[in-house]
């Protein structure tokens, strides 16, 4: 949600709070009607300025939820919390002011604490009462919160820096963790991932965003079968790895032009070695996030690969099954697939797998996850483990793939469970356009590089 700006004038401020009670007593009239985040702001400044003068604190909270009628819906305002909801937090603190968003968030502060230590203690309260169910309207909801505090001290001057340090601290929750304290080093972790998106988008704009390619290897005759392109990308004189770059790319919302620029270039070189005669076809796959896919050209795009030359298949490998507009993306897939595409499925064997709807699924081939690979040469159950995600993925019609072989051992097991492709160190460490050009003019000559 896009926040406005907190940043207020002494004189914007004023007429803000010109409006606003000057007590408690009255503060409850105040919350019986909508109001926007620069109020809030305004009067968390003055709740600031009065701990200031008598030693105290403030301690502001951010929560983050499943949007399902709790706040009474005021277009782009913050608005009115549900009276069930405002009573939990006062369970909490009974000083607590708090506006929130239909769109899933509450933003409330605490003022007169007496210490920094306090703001631990309200968070571990505002976690207890949160995670209770609500009662609204005879229904019980469980609202799924995260939560960040921040505490008034050196770091946090402003409304607007704790504010700021709330939204910050949220992003540290997660499934197990629902509360988190802001800590003054997420700043410069902040200004650090600023920084790499910043100079991301320089790459992907200058078109200096490089690519590397990894053979699909038969695991019987060292043949390559297929082409696995990646981006490669070097910021400050380092290599980041492909984790760091998904991560940084889906924060600055790069992931679409990436993935497309991975796109052309692999096709330009893919071709260059087959019309030079390095390779009579090739299937060339690239990692497809399920947000491209609803990109509003993506299939057009994906077709004009396809219909390139026939020579090439495309291959779609989905990082991860879709949740959100699954039935969407499953028809765009299957349409593609239709025109020649190959589609894998990503880490086969770990993620979430609807078996009850399968006679849909878009995919040919499937990945197995490089977790499963390393067990195969472990105990007889891991190797049984890896043999029956093997047999599913047969089962629905699907090519498989191993991925992630680093010894010999493990491709011997996985040949013996029947599985002849695979990927990984033990072959081919991921390489530049040259190398792989060299590695096909090796196998051409008759050798065997991988």
């Amino acid at each position: 949600m896009n926040q406005p700006s907190t940043h207020l004038t002494i004189a914007e401020k004023r007429r803000l709070l010109a409006g606003m009670p000057a007590d408690d007593a009255e503060l409850v009239s105040w919350e019986d009607r909508p109001f926007s985040i620069q109020q809030l702001s305004a009067l968390l400044d003055t709740e600031i300025d009065k701990a200031t003068a008598d030693g105290g604190t403030v301690v502001v909270f951010r929560v983050r939820h499943r949007p399902f009628g709790i706040v009474e819906d005021h277009q782009d305002q913050f608005g009115l919390l549900r009276p069930e909801l405002l009573e939990g937090l006062r369970d909490a603190h009974s000083g607590i002011k708090a506006v929130g968003s239909p769109r899933g968030e509450i933003i409330g502060f605490a003022p007169r604490l007496r210490r920094a230590a306090d703001g631990m203690e309200l968070l571990d309260e505002l976690v207890r009462v949160m995670k209770r169910p609500i009662v609204i309207d005879g229904l019980s909801n469980l609202i799924g919160p995260r939560i960040g505090c921040a505490v008034l001290d050196d770091e946090n001057k402003t409304a607007e820096d704790l504010l700021s340090a709330t939204r910050l601290a949220v992003a540290k929750t997660s499934a197990g963790t629902v509360g988190a304290m802001f800590e003054p080093d997420q700043r410069d972790r902040q200004r650090s991932r600023l920084t790499m998106a910043e100079a991301l988008h320089r790459a992907v704009v200058d078109r200096t965003l490089g690519t590397r390619y990894q053979p699909d290897v038969h695991l019987e005759t060292g043949a390559v079968v297929a082409i696995k392109a990646y981006a490669h990308w070097i910021h400050d004189s380092r290599v980041v790895s492909n984790q760091e770059l998904f991560e940084t790319a889906r924060r600055a919302n790069l992931g679409l032009p990436i993935g497309r620029l991975v796109i052309e270039q692999a096709l330009r070189e893919t071709y260059g070695w087959i019309t030079g005669g390095l390779m009579q076809d090739a299937t060339l796959w690239v990692n497809v996030h399920p947000d491209e896919v609803l990109a509003p050209d993506f299939e057009k795009a994906m077709l004009n690969v396809i219909r390139y030359d026939e020579r090439l298949r495309l291959g779609l490998e989905l990082t991860e099954n879709p949740v959100m507009d699954q039935d969407y993306i499953y028809g765009v897939l299957n349409q593609l697939r239709t025109e020649g595409a190959a589609v894998a499925l990503g880490g086969f064997g770990t993620g979430y797998l609807n078996l009850a709807s399968a006679h849909r699924l878009p995919f040919t081939a499937a990945k197995i996850d490089r977790s499963l690979t390393r067990q195969i040469a472990g105990s007889r159950a891991s190797v049984k483990l890896v043999r029956a995600v093997a047999d599913l993925a047969e089962l629905f019609g699907l090519e498989v793939t191993a991925h992630g072989i680093e010894t010999q051992d493990q491709a011997k097991r996985l040949m013996e469970i029947g599985c002849t492709i695979g990927q990984g160190f033990h072959y081919a460490r991921p390489m530049s356009a040259d190398d792989m050009k060299e590695a096909l003019i090796q196998i051409k000559m008759g050798r065997r590089p991988f």
